[in-house]
């Protein structure tokens, strides 16, 4: 299972903050209210999302003072503004781009970007949704370039992969996980 792969390598807090529940998680699903899918079916979300957020509750990932990593919890009094907020920041940015610069729908769109995080440099990772939520791949993005990395990998394998090593992306240079982690 991937969250055992982060929490080896990121031993979660002894008493996460805002850790929420499953009957509260299914609220939020139909909060978010992603639009039916082919099969008209609501999409959920990510199993591996809840997995993460009841895990690690609200906080940062932390690089030993050079970078920051934020997996937005939807259990947290702040999650709907924030939400918002970066959306309507990529539309703004997809509006004035030329064409093409930013190809994916934002949210509420049924397949497009929905933010799941932000790291301490202005960068932001994404689902891609679309799909069966459970295949949903993390888009990352840095600040202000129009470049969408693509990782097919559940949330939790993108992150343990990133923070051992084994998975390099465009938003953390190659020795930022070097230094010790923690939550």
């Amino acid at each position: 299972m991937a969250l055992n792969e982060l929490i080896q390598v990121v031993p979660p807090p002894e008493q996460p903050i805002d850790q929420g529940d499953l009957g509260r998680w299914k609220i939020i699903e139909t909060q978010l209210s992603l639009r039916p899918t082919k099969q008209n079916v609501r999409a959920p979300l990510p199993a591996d999302l809840f997995d993460v957020v009841r895990t690690y509750g609200t906080g940062f990932f932390m690089i030993e003072g050079r970078n920051a990593i934020k997996i937005a919890n939807p259990f947290s009094e702040e999650y709907w503004s924030w939400l918002l907020y970066i959306c309507r920041i990529d539309r703004i940015v997809k509006e004035w781009s030329e064409t093409g610069k930013f190809p994916f729908g934002i949210y509420p769109d049924s397949v497009g970007l929905l933010p799941i995080g932000t790291d301490s440099n202005g960068g932001t990772l994404y689902y891609h949704t679309g799909g069966m939520p459970d295949e949903w791949p993390v888009i990352a993005n840095p600040p202000r370039y129009f470049i969408f990395e693509r990782f097919e990998l559940s949330l939790t394998s993108f992150l343990a992969k990133c923070f051992n090593g084994e998975t390099r992306c465009v938003l953390w240079g190659e020795d930022t996980f070097a230094a010790a982690l923690s939550s």
